[in-house]
């Protein structure tokens, strides 16, 4: 799918890229660029483009050239994504070629002598959730013009009747899109297209929604595909148990964040080049998955809470890759240097005696060098309580050591600050204490690291979900697993129906036993994870 031509955007003055699928011949797609006015940043001009395949016509191949002729080889330009399983890279004649088998990709491209000047290509899938028959849709269809929002706080508010709003490719919108209050039923939010910011940043006015996309009145929603450029604050704003999924965001100024969720939220397949905080944790139960990340100048990539926001408990975030690293500094509050964490994880000077437990960072490849990897603190002034229980990080690389340590204070909370570290490295060598400086009740473990993680290369991997009954007075003593099919190491995961990890185990192909004996009667979930698979039996 060909997308048509978007308004606003200046169509790119440095590189060309065509895409072909099967027999059809490569044709160009749009590729556009905004420049960056935000002193001090690596990226001056940013380079964009986007399309949509189907994968049962064929891997899709995207030739990568620049306009000024120059021939581009393996000394010159370089694919930086390291996660995707399904990408080949090749040179033909001067030309970079990708190839994709699957889409719902966020492919960074990157010059080795011009970093300013980075390429995004994002392969979309071809088929968006189906609208169902008889409902009451709007759609923003692709125009040579912008759909500017001129009413009040430049909003479209979308009707409370409305079930689908569709953004086509080639259409944008050039303010903000918000649900209204007392809106009840899920709505289907998604398109091709753009939200484009209308203005500077804003605060303290009363009633403006400087988010651009804001869906939180009822619940249950669904947006899509979406990009969401120079919003005036948050990008995307979702309410409980909605899904995000395949949406690009892009900011450049320093409160120009990504995406909040509420309880329950799903955040996956996304991108983010934001220049304050990514994902915002401060809600329940929330999943970010199979997210690639551009970091810039400034904020946290996950922030927990700061000031008076509290942060949220049971998230996982896991399957995700940080591209790159732009920003150095971070103050330490110890040092009355500030609390401002500009790091991979993050809870700043939260006054809110915040609480949380048991959240999951998994399978994770950081590129690029952090200027901290954790900032963790109450107020420093040691008035406010701050307790983050049972935090698990697993499989995680850190490619480069971060330029300075990481810290976490308590002040004179009573509760406590534990975290695992479970297959973690910094640089290549395991994680350890002399990373963090450490005040209050702090409980560091860090396990030995495993063959799980041998500079994590394919966290992006093949799940199958199936389900294993165990029946009253059964006397079934295990299951058997054939995985004999696959590839590399695998992971096993059984849940029960309260969402209590039973096994997690990492096994080599062949016939997996699963014991019967930790489960009561009832379904239990198993998933098994593979970085690639030979057939599709299991």
């Amino acid at each position: 799918m060909f997308y048509r031509q978007l308004p606003v955007f200046s169509l790119s003055g440095k590189y060309t890229v065509e895409i072909s699928q099967g027999n059809v011949a490569a044709q160009p797609i749009f590729v556009y660029q905004t420049n960056n006015d935000v002193s001090g940043m690596v990226t001056k001009v940013e380079h964009f483009t986007s399309f949509a395949f189907d994968p049962k016509g064929g891997a899709v191949t995207i030739r990568v050239s620049l306009k000024n002729g120059t021939p581009l080889n393996a000394s010159t330009v370089e694919l930086v994504n390291k996660t995707y399983t399904d990408i080949t890279t090749a040179f033909d004649a001067g030309t970079f070629v990708i190839t994709a088998a699957s889409p719902k990709k966020h492919l960074f491209v990157r010059l080795k002598s011009d970093y300013g000047n980075p390429l995004m290509i994002f392969a979309d899938p071809y088929a968006l959730t189906p609208i169902p028959s008889g409902a009451n849709v709007v759609t923003f269809k692709a125009s040579s013009s912008a759909y500017v929002q001129s009413a009040q706080y430049d909003r479209y508010t979308i009707p409370n009747d409305v079930d689908a709003v569709v953004v086509e490719d080639g259409a944008l919108i050039q303010g903000t899109i918000h649900t209204n209050s007392g809106r009840t039923k899920p709505l289907l939010l998604q398109g091709r297209g753009v939200v484009l910011g209308n203005g500077p940043i804003i605060h303290g006015t009363t009633g403006i929604p400087y988010n651009a996309v804001v869906i939180t009145k009822g619940s249950g929603h669904r947006i899509e595909g979406l990009t969401v450029i120079k919003s005036r604050h948050f990008g995307i704003d979702i309410g409980n148990s909605c899904i995000l999924d395949n949406c690009k965001m892009y900011g450049y100024n320093t409160n120009n964040d990504g995406v909040v969720g509420g309880d329950k939220s799903i955040i996956e397949n996304c991108f983010l080049k934001v220049n304050d905080d990514f994902i915002k944790l401060y809600n329940d139960e929330m999943r970010v998955r199979n997210c690639t990340f551009y970091v810039q100048q400034n904020g946290g990539v996950f922030q927990f809470a700061w000031n008076s926001i509290t942060p949220g408990s049971n998230c996982v975030v896991e399957n995700c890759e940080l591209v790159a690293v732009e920003y150095t500094g971070c103050g330490d509050p110890k040092l009355g240097q500030g609390g401002i964490a500009h790091c991979f994880i993050s809870l700043r000077e939260s006054d809110a005696h915040p609480a949380s437990a048991n959240n999951i960072f998994r399978n994770i490849l950081v590129q690029g060098q952090l200027a901290k990897f954790i900032g963790i603190n109450g107020k420093y002034d040691g008035s406010a309580s701050l307790s983050l229980k049972n935090t698990l990080l697993e499989n995680i690389t850190v490619e480069k050591k971060p330029t300075s340590y990481s810290w976490i204070y308590t002040g004179n909370a009573p509760d406590e600050v534990s975290v695992r570290f479970k297959n973690v490295m910094l640089a290549g060598k395991s994680i350890t204490k002399d990373e963090f400086h450490t005040e209050g009740n702090v409980i560091l473990t860090f396990d030995p690291v495993s063959i799980y993680n041998p500079v994590y290369q394919s966290v992006r991997t093949k799940q199958h979900i199936f389900a294993l009954p165990v029946y009253q007075n059964s006397t079934q003593t295990y299951f058997r697993i054939d995985a004999s099919g696959y590839t590399g190491l695998l992971r096993l995961q059984v849940v029960n129906m309260l969402g209590r990890v039973l096994m997690d185990d990492i096994y080599n192909p062949g016939i997996i036993t699963v014991p019967v004996e930790k489960m009561c009667p009832g379904f239990h979930k198993a998933i098994l994870s593979a970085e690639s698979s030979k057939t599709s039996n299991l």
